[in-house]
């Protein structure tokens, strides 16, 4: 077993999509768990002879199956180190259109039974789950972050007149944990991959990994026997359910990748020894695309196939002591050393499913040492000045006068401003308190009262507004990182007391440049038009 840990964004790209857009599979294909421990390989013996025994044992001919990496989805909510590997999410599995998988929420398996319902169906969103035996699912989700680059011309290192265009990616988040599996048909080929994994605490898999993308960490454990899912309770009659763990590529007689069920159901029954007319098959969700790759050796892509999706379910009426060993270890089609062809037997025999769970894998957390706390503080608390200042920005505009009303005086803001001025220089408790006095005294005299309470500031008399905005808590428009794990980054008093005072010395700013705009438009302008 092979649990890898993203260290950084990796983007193994899909087939297919917008041209200008590389959109990353929600998994780790096996092609790139192989490809790190031929590097190992590679590193340790200096040359690789595809046409040794022991070389195509390995790594090319499927007797050693590099298995995809699926997520590893927390299963308790207090124990975190209880943890299982998901499997692709059955296409049978739908819920009446509309109808959000929420916990509690029943998902029924069309390919099993289809209960009557006055609405469409619609596939359960989730591209992974993990199921237990009780008949509860957890949908998991891989979390994604997407970023935008610019084109770099590879001569130039950037981007040029002509090689510069904007591209977006779609990216599997770092933090996230994955488990693959290796299976091995001699114990010597498992012992030699352990120690070359072993060497390799750290590798770089998928595309831009010159651009901060695709550094994994890994570790191994060995298992004697090992089952990629346990099975289901077993169907009351001779119906079996077959689920496709992973994308399969099937050859038709011409030779051709075919996406026909029929090419399918003869790919299984060559692996148990039968001809599909010797079992009686039953309904079939299937889905297709297109399997690809890319050989870094040629610094080209493979050759795109057509494939039948993972979580491809056919329902079958076989005997319930049909040998199935030979298909669950070694797959079916081609390219099985990467992890193609695997297949699940009575791994989801139920009609329904309940909803226990709906998870996006949140990334982990990383633990800073001292050093780094310091300078996460640091750009933390810039990030939050950045904040602030939009904030002040953006409360400024918020003045607006009462219909009819007259702006105060200039000098009396003027001299609100200057005692704010003052009391920035001081400590936030003897401020405040000066403040407030002055506050105190503008709001007695009746005066004073009535010329700020004719402004109005976000729905508020000036006097008001600025009485409260003395106490309340200065907060940035969106919520503060974390200075890793769970410690939040706290504001200080002088920074939360600062933010408070210059906003109100702005707001009263931007109300002093609106009354000297308006006692312009009211003067008279000289005879004869402008000098």
């Amino acid at each position: 077993m092979v649990t890898i840990t993203l260290e950084e964004p990796v983007l193994v790209t899909a087939p297919g999509g917008d041209p200008q857009t590389s959109v990353t599979h929600r998994y780790l294909p096996g092609s790139q768990l192989r490809g790190i421990i031929i590097g190992a390989w590679l590193r340790q013996k200096k040359t690789f002879q595809a046409d040794q025994e022991e070389t195509r044992r390995l790594f090319l001919d499927g007797r050693t199956r590099f298995l995809n990496a699926y997520p590893l989805v927390p299963t308790s909510a207090t124990d975190a180190a209880q943890r299982a590997r998901a499997l692709p999410r059955p296409l049978g599995w739908h819920l009446p259109k509309g109808i959000e998988p929420v916990a509690d929420k029943d998902i029924n398996d069309l390919a099993v039974s289809r209960p009557e319902s006055d609405r469409p169906w619609a596939i359960a969103p989730a591209p992974f789950v993990v199921a237990d035996d009780l008949g509860q699912v957890i949908l998991a989700n891989p979390a994604v972050q997407v970023a935008t680059h610019v084109q770099r011309d590879r001569d130039y290192g950037r981007s040029r007149e002509g090689s510069g265009a904007l591209y977006r990616t779609e990216a599997l988040q770092p933090g996230q944990t994955f488990q693959a599996a290796i299976l091995c048909d001699d114990a010597g080929d498992a012992a030699t991959i352990t120690a070359l994994l072993q060497a390799t605490p750290t590798a770089w898999i998928g595309g831009s990994r010159g651009s901060g993308y695709g550094r994994v960490g890994l570790q191994v454990t060995t298992e004697d026997s090992w089952g990629e899912a346990t099975p289901d309770s077993a169907p009351d009659d001779e119906r079996q359910v077959v689920t496709l763990l992973s994308d399969a590529i099937v050859r038709d007689a011409w030779g051709q990748s075919s996406t026909d069920p029929a090419t399918l159901r003869e790919a299984i029954c060559h692996r148990l020894g039968c001809q599909p007319e010797d079992l009686q098959w039953g309904k079939v969700y299937a889905g297709v695309g297109t399997a690809a790759g890319f050989n870094r050796a040629w610094g080209l892509p493979l050759p795109q196939e057509w494939c039948f999706r993972a979580g491809t379910t056919l329902v079958v009426t076989a005997p319930q002591d049909l040998e199935v060993t030979e298909l669950l270890e070694q797959g079916i089609g081609e390219r099985q050393a990467e992890g193609f062809g695997r297949v699940g037997w009575n791994l989801f025999t139920r009609a329904r499913w309940t909803v226990r769970e709906v998870t996006v894998l949140a990334p982990q957390a990383p633990t800073l040492s001292d050093e780094s706390q310091k300078a996460a503080a640091v750009i933390i608390r810039r990030v939050v000045q950045k904040r602030g200042e939009e904030q002040l920005i953006g409360q400024t505009n918020w003045a607006t006068l009462k219909p009819g009303g007259k702006l105060p005086p200039g000098s009396q803001i003027q001299r609100l401003r200057t005692k704010i001025q003052e009391c920035l220089a001081l400590d936030p408790k003897d401020g405040t308190a000066k403040l407030k006095a002055y506050l105190k005294r503008l709001e007695d005299r009746s005066s004073t009262r009535g010329k700020l309470g004719r402004c109005v500031v976000e729905g508020t008399p000036l006097n008001k507004w600025l009485t409260a905005k003395l106490t309340e808590k200065a907060a940035p428009t969106s919520p503060l990182p974390k200075l890793g794990g769970d410690t939040p980054f706290e504001l200080s008093d002088q920074e939360e007391y600062a933010l408070r005072l210059r906003l109100m010395d702005q707001v009263l700013a931007r109300i002093a440049k609106q009354a000297r705009k308006e006692r312009a438009a009211a003067a008279p302008r000289p005879a004869g038009g402008e000098s």
